[in-house]
C-alpha cells in the first residue's frame, strides 16, 4: 500500500493511454528492478544503477574528468561502465576505464545519496579480479607488490623504539626528506621511536585495486607487527586511514594509538616540546583528500603552519579540495591524466601564493610541495 501511495501520480499520467500499454508501463514499474538486478556480484549493483543514471551533477568537480574531458570517465560514465561490466558485456577498455579513477571523494561531497564512486568501483574491481578480468599494467602493480610487499624501495634502516613510525612505500620510495625530517624532529625531544627495516606496504593498493584476499594478508602482517607498540605515527594520511579504519573494517584490530603525523606534531607543539619559529614565507596549505575527508584532519596541519609560515589558504580547500592526481595508483595506471590533474592544481594553488605546503608524501611529489614535517624540520629553535 505504501508503494502504491508513492507513485500514485502514475495513474494520472497513464489516464488516458490504452489499456495495453497502463498494463505494460505497470508491469516494468512493479518489477522492472528485478529485470536490471545481478545476483552473486560483490559491486552494490543498486547503487551503480543510481548513480549511472544521474544526471552528473558532481562531473565538474571530477579530476579525471576534468583532466580527459572524457564523458566515460565521469562518475556516471564510470558507474555506467562499471554495470555494463557486472552484465558480462565488456572489452578491456571497459574494464580498464573502472580503475580510471583518483579515490578522491570529489564526487561524494556533490552526491544526493553519498556515494563515493570510489568505494562503488572497489566492489566492482573484487568482481574483475574473480573473473580474472584483470588489465596487464593492473595486474602487474599488484604482482609487484604482492612479491615485494613494499611499492619501492626501501631506504631506512631498523631501529628499535616504544613508538613506530611507519614511513609508507611513497616516503621510502620517492620523498625521503620527510622521513629525515621526522626522525630530526624526533630526535629533538628524545623520542623513543622505532622504524622497521623490513616494513610491509599497508596494502591500500591492493584493497583499492579489488585484491581483498591479498590485503588481508598484508593487514594480517602488519597488525602482527604492531602489537608491540604503544603508538603508530605515519607520514601518509593513505596508511594512518587503513589503519584506523579498514583493518578493524576487517577483523584486523590494532591496539596502538594511531596517529598522522601533523597530529603527532601539533601535540608536541601543545606540550611545549617543539618550538618553531616562523620562516618568513607566504606558504599556501594543499589539503590532501584522505586527511580531509576520510580523516577529517584539518585543524592540526594549520595550527602548525601558523607557527612556521604566513599561511594562505586556497579557494578550493578542507573537504572541498581538489586531489594531486596522483590518488589511487593513478599516476601508475593513467600517467598522462595524473600530471594534467597535478597541473591544473598547482596553478590554483601558484596563484595564492610561491610555495605549497601539504601533509602527503604523493601530494608533495605532484605538486612540487613542502612537506609540514619539513617546515617544522625547518623551523626548530
Amino acid at each position: 500500500m505504501k508503494r502504491i501511495k508513492k507513485y500514485a501520480w502514475i495513474f494520472d499520467a497513464l489516464s488516458h493511454v490504452s489499456i495495453a500499454t497502463k498494463t505494460r508501463a505497470l508491469k516494468h514499474f512493479i518489477s522492472g528492478e528485478k529485470k536490471y538486478m545481478i545476483k552473486g556480484k560483490k559491486g552494490d549493483i543498486d547503487a551503480i544503477i543510481k548513480c549511472s543514471l544521474c544526471p552528473n551533477m558532481c562531473k565538474f568537480d571530477c579530476p579525471t574528468f576534468n583532466a580527459s574531458k572524457n564523458e566515460s570517465l565521469s562518475p556516471a560514465g564510470k558507474a555506467h561502465l562499471a554495470y555494463i561490466f557486472e552484465k558480462g558485456e565488456y572489452d578491456e577498455s571497459i574494464v580498464k576505464a573502472i580503475y580510471e579513477c583518483c579515490s578522491c571523494d570529489a564526487c561524494k561531497e556533490w552526491c544526493f545519496f553519498d556515494y563515493s564512486l570510489a568505494d562503488l568501483l572497489r566492489g566492482v574491481r573484487q568482481d574483475v579480479v574473480e573473473e580474472k578480468a584483470v588489465p596487464d599494467d593492473i595486474m602487474e602493480i599488484a604482482s609487484g607488490l604482492i612479491e615485494r610487499k613494499t611499492m619501492g624501495e626501501r631506504r631506512l634502516k631498523e631501529r628499535e623504539g616504544k613508538i613506530l613510525y611507519f614511513a609508507g612505500c611513497t616516503v621510502q620510495d620517492e620523498a625521503m626528506g620527510i622521513a629525515k625530517a621526522m626522525m630530526k624532529i624526533f630526535d629533538s625531544i628524545g623520542e623513543e621511536y622505532a622504524v622497521l627495516g623490513e616494513e610491509w606496504c599497508c596494502g591500500y593498493p591492493l584493497y583499492n585495486l579489488g585484491f581483498i584476499k591479498e590485503f588481508k594478508q598484508f593487514a594480517k602482517h602488519n597488525a602482527d607487527v604492531f602489537k608491540k607498540y604503544s603508538m603508530i605515527v605515519c607520514s601518509c594520511p593513505t596508511c594512518t586511514y587503513v589503519f584506523k579504519q579498514i583493518y578493524p573494517d576487517m577483523g584486523f584490530k590494532i591496539n596502538a594509538v594511531i596517529m598522522h603525523s601533523t597530529e603527532y606534531l601539533a601535540r608536541m607543539v601543545e606540550e611545549g616540546k617543539i618550538n618553531v619559529e616562523n620562516l618568513a614565507m607566504d606558504a599556501v596549505y594543499h589539503d590532501p583528500c584522505k586527511l580531509a575527508r576520510r580523516l577529517k584532519i584539518m585543524e592540526e596541519p594549520r595550527y602548525l603552519l601558523r607557527y612556521a609560515v604566513n599561511l594562505k589558504e586556497p579557494y578550493f580547500s578542507r573537504e572541498e579540495t581538489r586531489c594531486c592526481g596522483r590518488g589511487g595508483q593513478l599516476a601508475r595506471i593513467d600517467e598522462e591524466i595524473s600530471k594534467k590533474i597535478a597541473e591544473q592544481r598547482k596553478e590554483e594553488l601558484k596563484s595564492v601564493a610561491t610555495d605549497i605546503v601539504t601533509a602527503c608524501p604523493s601530494c608533495k611529489i605532484a605538486l612540487n610541495a613542502y612537506d609540514i614535517a619539513e617546515i617544522v624540520a625547518m623551523g626548530l629553535k
